[in-house]
């Protein structure tokens, strides 16, 4: 479940710039890995987080406040 110290790591998160190892989005977030200063990870890098939940950004607009759509992955 999502929750409040999860906040923190998703708004401060740069989604949708390119790997560095694969060069592709990255729009997925590993819920279950803590730490504040989690990357993003792309399609690819998610396969090392296969049994941890995951949460994919589907898009992500920045008008008064970031807003993000979100869709978990068990």
């Amino acid at each position: 479940m999502l929750s409040a110290e999860h906040m923190p790591v998703l708004v401060g998160n740069q989604f949708c710039q390119p790997c560095p190892l694969h060069h592709r989005a990255c729009n997925y977030i590993c819920l279950d890995c803590q730490g504040l200063h989690q990357e993003a990870l792309c399609l690819h890098c998610r396969v090392d987080h296969v049994s941890h939940r995951t949460l994919q950004v589907l898009g992500f607009a920045l008008y008064r406040q970031p807003s993000a759509f979100l869709y978990g992955h068990p």
